[in-house]
């Protein structure tokens, strides 16, 4: 699938429509995929803080309050116990939940092709051509011009152009991003998407490659082809 992305110079003009492929083949089954993934990665990241004591694990509470008969008081065997004051909670939140889910990372990787070829078809990924910026104003003057004002920005940047991301960090909601840091919830969080020509070229291998696993099968079914062929 071939899309079409514009490309600004430093004078916010327009200098060229550049032409991207992102190869997953998309169907309608796709339509519930990024918001799936989403709520894998927000479940992942999820830390289960909330924690209350069992009547094991509250401190105290090992005698016997008195003996069990002879005294007219229902029996009791601690003072822990849930039914008394200051004792264990039941059926409360445990430390111990584990709220991981699994993304498979084919679908983890389509549903970033399918959220960046959204931004793109609504024109909200824009190419910089030289970011040869020497100062913040200036950038920020720049963003004024293409995005607006008051516009979350996410701007993607190759490792070598790190001078850059130091004074981008004082502009209010705007991230910084490398290439190999991009993900799903940023996309989604992101208005517009900004990004130099040398950190769009490794998104765009990102994307297109083929994952590691379908390589080896790849590798595989060749060797059993040249097996077959030498049996023959």
């Amino acid at each position: 699938m071939e899309l079409e992305v514009k490309v600004y110079n430093k004078k916010a003009e327009e200098k060229e429509k550049k032409k991207i492929k992102i190869l997953p083949v998309y169907s309608k089954t796709d339509k519930d995929l990024v918001s799936f993934v989403l709520r894998g990665m927000l479940a992942n990241a999820r830390a289960p803080i909330a924690h209350v004591k069992t009547r094991g694990e509250v401190k105290g509470g090992g005698r016997k309050p008195w003996r069990q008969k002879g005294t007219g008081r229902a029996r009791a065997g601690s003072i822990r116990s849930p039914l008394w004051k200051g004792g264990g909670v039941v059926f409360g939140p445990q430390k111990q939940r584990n709220f991981a889910q699994k993304i498979n990372k084919k679908m983890r990787k389509k549903a970033l092709a399918l959220a960046l070829k959204d931004k793109i078809e609504q024109n909200k990924l824009i190419i910089l051509e030289t970011p040869d910026f020497n100062k913040t104003k200036d950038f920020y003057n720049f963003i004024l011009k293409i995005v607006g004002q008051g516009k979350k920005i996410i701007y993607f940047m190759d490792p070598s152009e790190k001078k850059l991301g130091r004074f981008l960090r004082n502009i209010a909601d705007l991230k910084v991003l490398f290439p190999d840091t991009l993900n799903l919830k940023d996309i989604l969080w992101a208005d517009f998407l900004l990004s130099s020509s040398l950190g769009f070229k490794d998104i765009e291998k990102r994307l297109n490659s083929p994952l590691a696993s379908s390589k080896k099968k790849q590798d595989k079914s060749e060797k059993i082809k040249k097996q077959k062929v030498n049996l023959g």
